[in-house]
């Protein structure tokens, strides 16, 4: 199986969350596991559109990677419910190694509070599901905010860069293009 981590910015549009929830959706129909960290935005659509799938019997799989247990856990539990329960929840407490790591990427780690270390870690989870010294996933999709290489989404994006994992990023006009011509095929 593939995986994907998909990440974005908390604040996007209605039509940019209806984008996301069907791409969330096709990458599952087609096999591929999504991890997401649960946000509000674009990593809740990118869940329901999977869960979506998953409700359908597609062959992909969830994986909504929480910074704490009980982090946007409403919207979490939702999105398990609706996939029948085969989405899963991660709140395995992070590593030493995630941590140093999610410190490595970031421009102002000096000034993260305690939970904005964890929320930071978070992305390095996302990004690298079984740990920074195994396989990571396969893509990176993102929609990132108006404020370059911020936030978690450019920790994700730094990630992907160092793993030299394929980047897809929405916000590049020719490659939005080529994914809602495919969303709209599908749909």
């Amino acid at each position: 199986m593939r995986h994907v981590a998909c990440v974005g910015s908390r604040g996007i549009t209605a039509q940019d969350i209806q984008f996301l929830t069907k791409i969330g959706y096709q990458l599952v129909s087609a096999g591929w596991t999504v991890h997401s960290g649960g946000a509000q935005g674009a990593d809740q659509a990118f869940a329901v559109g999977a869960a979506e799938a998953l409700h359908h019997e597609a062959p992909g799989g969830l994986v909504i990677h929480l910074p704490w247990a009980s982090y946007e856990r409403a919207a979490a539990d939702a999105a398990v419910r609706r996939s029948g329960g085969q989405a899963l929840l991660d709140t395995v407490p992070f590593t030493d190694t995630e941590r140093a790591l999610a410190l490595q990427f970031h421009p102002a780690a000096d000034r993260l509070s305690r939970g904005g270390v964890t929320l930071m870690t978070r992305n390095v989870r996302i990004v690298c599901p079984q740990g920074p010294s195994q396989r990571s996933v396969d893509l990176v999709i993102a929609l990132p905010g108006d404020k370059p290489g911020g936030g978690g989404t450019g920790q994700a994006l730094r990630l992907a860069a160092h793993f030299h994992i394929p980047l897809h990023d929405l916000r590049d006009p020719a490659l939005t293009a080529r994914y809602t011509e495919r969303v709209q095929r599908v749909s």
